[in-house]
């Protein structure tokens, strides 16, 4: 949350003084990216939903007990979602999206749903003028592909064509260079599984599917199962992580690798816990008596056990 509020203040600032940093070099169909100082959108997007979910998480976990506490993060998440708004980044948009139906209907929180689709139209008739279009102005290729006015090719602010150029060097490659990989750079491929087929190759893609589909069935059944903050949590960012493979190279960025999978692996473990915990928890029921406290030795999935750190 407090990692969160020099981004969000700087969104903030550029957003009610006018202040254009970087806008002649971050523009997206004619509209200015607000990316503050930072070197594209994606960052300043990346920064604003670590703030987002950071408050939510806190709502969740730590309810807190006084009105003004309470007010002041929800005012942080929604200032945070303009900042994200303001970036004008498709996948960020779509995410947040995402991330609004899913927090509220898997936790159940239907009234805070349509507390939220309502303040959706009453701002979007607002703004319909302005931010309502250049949105429209952004997604222009994409609609226009659903209406069938505008070729495939030119949707995903047309990456086809990098796509295309890439699969034409990969196909060029020698048979162990596309198993195991090339060691060709491939930062610049906008599409994380393309990205790992030259690095890694056609091995390294496959275990790269199998850990997304392992993870996100987890992730599924937790929430499942029950929709806790954490569980729900996990599922969030999996669902973003999902969403900017396509057009992005997320696996290249260590900061949003340490967000995603951090807040995903503690959502697996903690729930992982709880199931090591009530097997314990039933087999001291059957066996309650230890004569020798010598003889008692810890079994793996007994609580929040760290064998590498507790000694």
């Amino acid at each position: 949350i407090v990692a969160g509020i020099i981004p969000i203040g700087m969104g903030l600032y550029q957003l009610v003084t006018g202040t254009v940093w970087r806008g002649d070099e971050q523009q997206v169909e004619g509209i200015v990216r607000n990316i503050g100082l930072y070197h594209d959108a994606i960052s300043i997007r990346h920064y604003a939903l670590q703030a987002i979910l950071s408050g939510l998480l806190y709502i969740g976990l730590f309810p807190p007990r006084r009105l003004v506490v309470t007010t002041g993060l929800w005012s942080y998440v929604a200032l945070a979602s303009v900042v994200l708004s303001k970036a004008y980044s498709k996948a960020g948009l779509l995410i947040l999206v995402l991330w609004a139906v899913s927090w509220t209907l898997l936790r159940r929180r239907f009234i805070a749903f349509f507390v939220l689709v309502g303040m959706g139209v009453v701002v979007g008739g607002y703004l319909a003028s302005q931010y309502i279009s250049q949105v429209a102005t952004i997604y222009q290729k994409e609609i226009g592909f659903l209406s069938g006015t505008v070729g495939a090719d030119r949707t995903f602010n047309g990456r086809w064509y990098i796509w295309q150029d890439m699969f034409v060097d990969w196909d060029r490659l020698s048979s162990l260079a596309k198993l195991l990989g090339s060691g060709k750079v491939a930062l610049g491929a906008h599409n994380d599984y393309l990205q790992i087929l030259f690095h890694a190759g056609i091995v390294g893609l496959a275990l790269y599917l199998i850990l997304l589909a392992t993870v996100g069935f987890s992730l599924i059944r937790n929430a499942w199962r029950r929709a806790d903050p954490l569980a729900v949590a996990g599922l969030m960012l999996y669902m973003a992580w999902m969403v900017d493979t396509v057009g992005l190279v997320p696996s290249a960025y260590s900061g949003y690798q340490w967000f995603a999978w951090g807040i995903i692996g503690l959502s697996l473990r903690i729930r992982q816990d709880e199931r090591g915990g009530l097997r314990v928890s039933e087999s001291e029921r059957a066996d309650p008596v230890v004569t020798d406290p010598s003889d008692a030795v810890p079994q793996e999935g007994t609580g929040r056990r760290f064998p590498l750190v507790s000694g």
